[in-house]
Order: structure tokens, then C-alpha cells, then sequence
């Protein structure tokens, strides 16, 4: 079992098993990827990490769930897990979140829908270098 998690939160399930398979192609090697459809599914995917001793090191988050939004997503997982890399998949424009939101809760990277599943894959690997290399 890996000791890093990069947790995937979207209520489309087609777009939920995208995700996974793009993401577990770029870094499935080193790290865990865990799947939620919504905000309760999240609470419990994070205490599950917490439980197992695993670190939450990358979410990627939709914005628009049925339940809550992904920014509250972030302010959540970052109250748990502060050093967590957070994405934000988007159709929204990034000023229109910020200005709507704490500023503890943005982002730090936004990709619009849809993504670049090239741009996506680069980013993760650069933040699994950089996280293996600290």
C-alpha cells in the first residue's frame, strides 16, 4: 500500500472514472488514488486516510457537486491535511471563485472543463517530484 493519496471528488461518474484512469496513468505508481461523489463521501474517504496513517498529498475536485461546492471541499481537506495540493476543475472563471470565497480556500491550480489530460498528467507528476524530493 502507498503512504501518498491524491483524492478524486466528482458526483458525474463518467467523468469521476476519467479522472481516475488519467490520474492513476500519471502517478498511479506512487501514490493511491481514492474516489467521492460528494461532500459526505469525502468526510469519509478522509478519515479512512487518517485511520490508515496515509497522507492526503493532491486533491482534485470538481467545483460544482450536488451537495457542496469544491472550494468548501478545499477549506475541508485543508483543515486536515494543510500541506495538501489542491486542483479545481472548472467551467466557472477563476476570478468569479475567488472573488465569491476566503481566501484560504483558493485553489492552487485551476484547470477549466475541459481539461488537457496532457496539462492534468504534467501537473501531477510535478507535484509527485516535488513531493518525493522534499
Amino acid at each position: 500500500m502507498h503512504k501518498n493519496v491524491v483524492l478524486v471528488v466528482d458526483d458525474d461518474l463518467t467523468i469521476l472514472e476519467l479522472l481516475r484512469y488519467q490520474i492513476t496513468d500519471a502517478i498511479g505508481a506512487v501514490c493511491d488514488v481514492e474516489l467521492a461523489t460528494s461532500g459526505q463521501e469525502v468526510d469519509s474517504v478522509l478519515a479512512q486516510i487518517q485511520s490508515s496513517q496515509r497522507n492526503l498529498k493532491v486533491l482534485v475536485t470538481d467545483y460544482f457537486l450536488d451537495d457542496i461546492t469544491g472550494v468548501e471541499i478545499i477549506a475541508k481537506v485543508l483543515e486536515q491535511f494543510p500541506k495538501c495540493s489542491t486542483v479545481l476543475l472548472t467551467g466557472q472563471h477563476q476570478r468569479d471563485i475567488q472573488n465569491n470565497h476566503a481566501v484560504a480556500a483558493i485553489p492552487d491550480r485551476y484547470f477549466s472543463k475541459p481539461w488537457n489530460s496532457f496539462e492534468l498528467k504534467s501537473h501531477l507528476n510535478n507535484l509527485m517530484l516535488d513531493i518525493t524530493n522534499q
